[in-house]
């Protein structure tokens, strides 16, 4: 028992804690707007686009732009009938760095003339109050708020100071619950969404917005890459197009030298050819002597004038083969002479 009570306790804490953050939120991101009406404009929000109101603030001279959301055709209807100088009362919800209308309270003042004994005119008052689909209110006082001449000269500035100290009076005087008796009055309770569907609303929007932003993120990117990646290729074909010539033009260095080559060595065989033909009857005439000489009896057979021309002769062919066997080089043994 004492643990389910201490389980209640919890989610109720909970509750009370996660109810006072949303309504943190919602103070954070509503506000009002008070202000004198200078023109509509068009502003593009993603790829969208929605209408604007410029207003020029009573505490300052910038001009601020609220937006109307496209759903609300009857604000929408409401900014289109403003004119130049109306004196605009604003509530609006921040999201996503733009400022959005939930209700607008129009008061606009013209002058009207008036049969009275001194001739003089008017201002009539005319306020109008959008606040959305629960709530429509035109209200019309007729109330004389001043004489001035036929001539309606020009306000001076301490008049202006006046007027703009008395609007802010009956804009506080609203705010505090002092209504004017004779508007009509609209007790109907005012119904909003709950705070779960807000929270809901808010997550969805949070997300599409990440979703969006995620999205061109990753398109950027991939442009990028695919852009860099064709560039590359297109440095590679290049490349690979130049190795390709620089290998045809080896190719045809090489089979060039290989032909020089070639013929060098026919040159230097044909030459080395010639100079074994040209010294080859001296080394035999040579390789004879020195072999008769070295010879046991060819100096006695010198000395006598005698010898035997067969045998010497097979001898030296001997001789001779032997030779050109140790040298590698066959020959054919010469005929026997006669």
């Amino acid at each position: 028992m004492k643990k389910s009570h201490g389980t209640l306790m919890l989610v109720v804490l909970v509750v009370l804690a996660f109810g006072g953050i949303l309504s943190a939120q919602e103070r954070d991101r509503d506000g009002e707007l008070r202000g004198i009406f200078v023109r509509l404009a068009e502003r593009q929000v993603g790829e969208r686009g929605y209408m604007g109101i410029v207003v020029k603030p009573f505490e300052r001279d910038d001009h601020v732009t609220v937006l109307v959301p496209a759903e609300r055709e009857e604000l929408g209807r409401s900014a289109r009938t403003l004119q130049e100088g109306d004196r605009l009362e604003i509530s609006y919800v921040s999201e996503h760095g733009e400022m959005w209308i939930k209700g607008i309270e129009a008061e606009r003042r013209r002058a009207e003339g008036d049969g009275g004994s001194e001739g003089g005119k008017r201002i009539e008052i005319r306020r109008e109050v959008r606040r959305g689909p629960e709530r429509t209110e035109e209200r019309r006082e007729g109330e004389r708020r001043t004489e001035v001449r036929r001539e309606m000269r020009r306000p001076t500035e301490r008049e202006r100071m006046d007027e703009r100290r008395e609007s802010e009076r009956g804009i506080r005087a609203r705010g505090e619950g002092e209504r004017d008796p004779d508007a009509p009055r609209d007790e109907r309770p005012r119904r909003g969404p709950s705070p779960h569907e807000q929270l809901d609303r808010q997550l969805r929007d949070v997300l599409i917005g990440h979703m969006e932003r995620l999205g061109m993120e990753l398109k950027e990117v991939l442009v990028f890459h695919i852009e860099r990646m064709q560039v590359e290729i297109h440095e590679l074909r290049a490349h690979a197009e130049n190795m390709h010539r620089e290998v045809e033009e080896l190719r045809a260095e090489n089979e060039r030298l290989r032909r020089q080559l070639r013929e060098t060595n026919e040159l230097k065989r044909e030459g080395d050819r010639e100079v074994r033909e040209r010294r080859e009857p001296d080394r035999r005439t040579g390789d004879m002597q020195r072999e008769e000489r070295d010879m046991p009896g060819g100096r006695e057979r010198g000395e006598r004038g005698e010898s035997d021309p067969r045998q010497e002769f097979r001898e030296r062919q001997e001789r001779e083969v032997n030779r050109d066997r140790d040298r590698g080089e066959p020959r054919e043994p010469e005929r026997s002479r006669e």
